[in-house]
């Protein structure tokens, strides 16, 4: 396990508070220009097919509402909101050669995205369709993700190996994890991040486990990865998901818990950041990868770990106020000029 460096050539903040229970002003000194570190940002990019429920779900029959569809994906997301608070982030997936394909390098061109993602010509380009409740909360998700079981890290070694120690490289399990392991392999010195997607997808991260700096997931998928049963891991103290993380290789994550406290372990030490409530809740589906997107971005200019995460926390509180997993006046709403910290 490396040690997590974490900035862009700055200096590391050894005087933290412990516990955080309120979001903090990021220290002057942390302030910069766009970040000129390179990220590498690997995994899905597909198409994200929602159905809006008009009355709360009844099981067993027919529901009214409406579909609506929209670029998608962990990797694809993650590189978006990077791209929308001013940095140029690359994205290596796999998008077939179809009109959803089309389009999706299109929309990646409009955000700003470097996007390696030329699939094969007979595949569909991957799908996720949801069912969202009239809370937005999420009913029920089903991915179509056979595309990506034909990714191949060989393809993006050229623009892997040219990373530096300066640079970040972050990887989704949406891909296949052997792949993926020769891909960080070829990363050199470049700072490492493991997202965990899903419960299911979450025990694949142990294949390259040991190349990451860094790892981002929730409390179920943590269960999973540790090989903890639910019953136990909904009821776990931070100090039990800090020592099953350490015992499988992981020093440092961040881990969230629907609306409950963040919890940053940093090298063991842990600290808890409060999600405050939000009165208007549209989809909770992007939540997540706007909380990494917004996270990683500070990292990149330099903000330590726990205010890079408080910054996370604020973007994905904006993100479930608007439909969708991403927008474009991210920057603006979170308090961000889009130039920078």
């Amino acid at each position: 396990m490396l040690l997590f460096r974490f900035g862009c050539m700055v200096p590391h903040c050894a005087n933290r508070l412990e516990t955080n229970r309120h979001m903090s002003v990021i220290p002057q000194k942390f302030l910069k220009h766009i970040p000129t570190c390179r990220l590498v940002i690997s995994g899905a990019a597909n198409i994200d097919r929602t159905g809006w429920l008009a009355a709360p779900s009844a099981m067993g029959c027919s529901n009214p509402g409406w579909f609506d569809e929209t670029p998608g994906g962990t990797a694809l997301n993650v590189a978006s909101v990077v791209a929308t608070l001013g940095a140029k982030p690359e994205l290596v997936s796999l998008v077939a050669q179809d009109a959803a394909g089309n389009g999706l390098r299109a929309e990646l061109k409009a955000r700003g995205v470097d996007a390696q993602i030329d699939g094969p010509t007979r595949a569909n380009t991957g799908t996720y369709t949801c069912v969202i409740e009239p809370d937005g909360s999420l009913l029920i998700g089903l991915a179509d993700m056979a595309i990506f079981d034909g990714f191949s890290a060989q393809a993006a070694v050229g623009r892997i190996e040219s990373l530096t120690a300066e640079d970040w490289i972050c990887v989704d399990t949406n891909l296949p994890p052997q792949e993926l392991r020769k891909l960080l392999g070829k990363s050199g010195a470049a700072r490492k991040i493991g997202l965990t997607v899903s419960k299911a997808k979450a025990p694949r991260l142990k294949v390259f486990i040991d190349q990451l700096d860094l790892v981002f997931t929730n409390r179920v998928e943590v269960g999973s990865l540790c090989g903890i049963s639910d019953e136990i891991i909904n009821t776990a103290n931070n100090d039990t998901l800090s020592k099953a993380l350490a015992d499988i290789g992981i020093a440092s994550a961040v881990i969230t818990d629907g609306t409950n406290d963040v919890t940053v372990i940093e090298h063991g030490k842990v600290h808890m950041l409060s999600v405050r409530p939000v009165k208007h809740v549209a989809d909770v589906t992007g939540a997540g990868d706007a909380l990494v997107g917004a996270s990683i971005y500070s990292l990149m200019c330099g903000v330590p770990l726990v205010k890079s995460v408080e910054i996370g926390i604020k973007a994905a509180q904006v993100t479930i106020q608007s439909k969708g997993a991403w927008r474009s006046d991210l920057a603006r709403l979170i308090g961000l000029t889009g130039r920078g910290l």
